[in-house]
């Protein structure tokens, strides 16, 4: 059987569904499993056996499943994938796909903002938030956490009823998304991790190795929260 073959058997499984939707399904529901294996989570044997073989699951094994796991039917196809996959969404793509998809809980939402800022925010024990400012890690001053949160309340909600929309946007929501990120293991900074390489000198033009001389961008991932005045000079050193 060729994979067309199967395409329309899964079509023939599932008649209300096109065939973008179909396909829609099985790329969406490839992006969980992605998402699941880059975030250290265990696949189910339907999401190992579909990642030997997309096509050895029909769309009527996964209504199947669809069902047991919502009442109500789903909105169209992306939320049928995350839903087959026992999935709640949070990753990069869940505030480009339609608000209403996505799960509002306070653990979900937290999970999204992990993902969206693990890049450019942070929180260290006694310490508290830091900001990654392309340069160095500042303290979070502006509460641009804050602001960040509060834009994803707020596209969350967009999609949502009025009951659920003011649930999600209120204050209360908000602090308690930051309160469940700030124990997310990819937001988690170690004290001891700030400015721990002494080789390496921050500076406005970049990471300078003290070893080599070599000059590259600042990433998030060099730890510094400290960064020269002055850029380094790139005449060749004098000889005394």
């Amino acid at each position: 059987m060729t994979a067309c073959d199967t395409d329309r058997k899964m079509i023939t499984d599932t008649p209300d569904l096109s065939d973008e939707e179909v396909l829609a399904v099985v790329r969406m529901y490839n992006e969980v499993i992605e998402y699941r294996l880059l975030n250290h989570q265990p696949l189910n044997d339907q999401q190992r056996q579909f990642q030997q073989n997309p096509y050895s699951i029909g769309l009527a094994e996964m209504r199947n499943t669809l069902e047991n796991f919502h009442e109500s039917k789903r909105e169209d196809a992306k939320k049928l994938a995350f839903a087959v996959a026992g999935d709640q969404i949070a990753n990069k793509q869940a505030t480009v796909l339609s608000p209403a998809l996505v799960d509002c809980s306070e653990d979900t939402l937290a999970l999204q903002f992990a993902t969206q800022h693990e890049q450019r925010l942070c929180y260290t024990a006694g310490m508290d938030w830091r900001y990654f400012n392309g340069m160095r890690w500042e303290p979070d001053n502006r509460l641009l956490r804050y602001d960040y949160c509060r834009r994803l309340c707020r596209d969350v909600a967009a999609g949502l009823d009025s009951r659920q929309s003011l649930k999600t946007t209120a204050a209360s929501t908000v602090s308690a998304v930051l309160n469940h990120a700030r124990s997310d293991q990819r937001l988690v900074v170690d004290a001891e991790q700030w400015d721990a390489d002494e080789l390496k000198l921050n500076t406005p033009a970049g990471m300078v190795d003290l070893l080599t001389g070599d000059i590259r961008p600042t990433l998030h991932t060099d730890y510094v929260t400290r960064i020269t005045e002055v850029l380094p000079n790139q005449n060749p050193a004098p000889n005394w």
